[in-house]
């Protein structure tokens, strides 16, 4: 082996994702080597503490031994089968009744992926088949939201509504279409109260069906609250109407868990919080702690019976992949839902989130500090020019990548979002309120380095 470090490896080996490649390769990465509850530390023991869950991924922190037990345990049992063509396995069997008997869909089934962007975009392909099998061919297009982040495979990414992620990649497909993000202090009018916001977006939604024709739209996908677009909570009622219509105009609604499912919100599902009554789920990241690439759709009566009824008029249901329901990964996603409620982590996940919503509130007054958003242990705070016009500050996005800079100099790791200069903090669900304090000791000094670099270029 060459004697080259890793982090040298790294630059002439890897294409990585998310990031500017040319500054990458020029600087090179930070090798993580370990995890220690909300800590990671690299390879050189520089501890960070990483307040994003590594992508919002890691929800029992980055060394539970639960959930790694359960996968060495099967892994010495048996290392893979696949659950398809008239096969099945007991890790994917006991895993879907667990999860059929947690989510707020009655007779539901499951169906395994591996990614949250590949459940997804196989959600949409089923809906696309029971559309052929009810002889409504035409029926295909999907509804979802500006700055809404669904995933990186090409429909799933059509689905999303950040424009830097189609930039270069033919995307969004033909079919995929955008309403106005429900995010009140971004995009009401002047003068406009949120049921009057409401109310506007809900307009929108009738005149785009309209426009299009009901029989065209076949699904509309939505995160209960938006994560890469910012922690993004609706107005109250704004999910009722919106089903509403829906459910009048034969559209299927997706409540996208991906992020909020498990705990994140305080609530098991952020479709609780929300009033959202889905016709299907999506859920990947906190599902196994992300220890195991594992992810789920999980549908209910009516969609199945769709399903089903293609096969009867196909001949057969022409959809697989190999590593989904991987019975690795359903032993590790099982024990990690088992963990979650053996700890009662929605009870801690309301105390911290509320301990940690109250340390982000002291920014509200600060006057470039436009909003303070947030529920459970997920919140944003976005940085602005002014206020009262929320008039962005100038170079949007450089002044939340500074901060995020910052951050990681003072040892802690957050978000910058595709919403303004927006931070996100959603650290492991198991955080304590000690750990906590520990964020906002390394937070506070780096936001004033970055409010002074904001005044110092003129940003605002």
């Amino acid at each position: 082996m060459s004697t080259e470090s890793l982090k040298a490896k790294d630059q002439r080996y890897i294409l990585p994702h998310y990031v500017n490649i040319a500054k990458r390769q020029a600087e090179g990465a930070d090798v993580i080597d370990h995890g220690d509850r909300v800590y990671v530390l690299d390879e050189d023991g520089k501890k960070f503490l990483d307040a994003s869950s590594g992508m919002w991924a890691a929800s029992l922190g980055f060394n539970e031994i639960g959930p790694a037990e359960a996968a060495i345990e099967q892994l010495r049992k048996m290392p893979f089968y696949h659950y398809g063509l008239n096969k099945t396995h007991e890790p994917a069997i006991r895993l879907a009744e667990k999860l059929c008997s947690m989510v707020p869909l009655p007779d539901a089934k499951v169906h395994f992926a591996t990614t949250g962007s590949e459940a997804n975009d196989f959600l949409i392909k089923f809906i696309w088949f029971r559309n052929n099998a009810r002889g409504l061919p035409q029926k295909t297009k999907v509804l979802s939201h500006t700055n809404a982040w669904h995933g990186s495979t090409i429909a799933a990414c059509s689905m999303s509504g950040i424009s830097r992620c189609h930039q270069g990649y033919n995307l969004p497909l033909p079919g995929f279409l955008h309403l106005t993000e429900p995010h009140y202090f971004r995009n009401h009018h002047d003068g406009e109260s949120e049921a009057d916001f409401v109310d506007r977006l809900c307009c929108e939604l009738e005149e785009r069906i309209a426009a299009e024709g009901a029989d065209t739209i076949a699904a509309m996908i939505a995160e209960p609250v938006g994560g890469a677009s910012g922690v993004v909570m609706a107005p109250d009622g704004y999910y009722a109407r919106i089903q509403e219509i829906l459910k009048r105009n034969d559209i299927l609604f997706i409540a996208d868990e991906v992020i909020t499912g498990f705990g994140r919100t305080g609530k098991m599902f952020g479709s609780e919080i929300m009033g959202i009554k889905p016709d299907a789920m999506t859920f990947a990241k906190g599902f196994s702690s992300s220890y195991i690439p594992i992810s789920a759709i999980v549908m209910g009566k009516e969609l199945y019976d769709g399903i089903a009824l293609g096969n009867e008029k196909f001949g057969f249901f022409a959809h697989g992949s190999t590593f989904a329901g991987h019975p690795v990964g359903c032993a590790a996603a099982l024990r990690t839902l088992e963990i979650i409620e053996e700890r009662n982590l929605l009870e801690h996940i309301c105390e911290s989130g509320e301990y940690l919503g109250e340390k982000m509130r002291r920014y509200e007054s600060h006057p470039l500090v436009g909003e303070i958003r947030g529920t459970g242990l997920m919140w944003a705070l976005e940085m602005v020019a002014d206020k009262e016009s929320r008039r962005l500050l100038k170079y949007t996005g450089a002044s939340a990548n500074r901060l995020a800079v910052n951050c990681e100099k003072k040892g802690l790791i957050l978000r910058n979002l595709a919403n303004g200069d927006s931070v996100a903090l959603a650290p492991p669900l198991i955080i304590n309120k000690q750990e906590i304090d520990d964020i906002f000791d390394r937070f506070d000094s780096a936001f004033q380095s970055t409010i002074e670099w904001i005044e110092e270029k003129n940003f605002a």
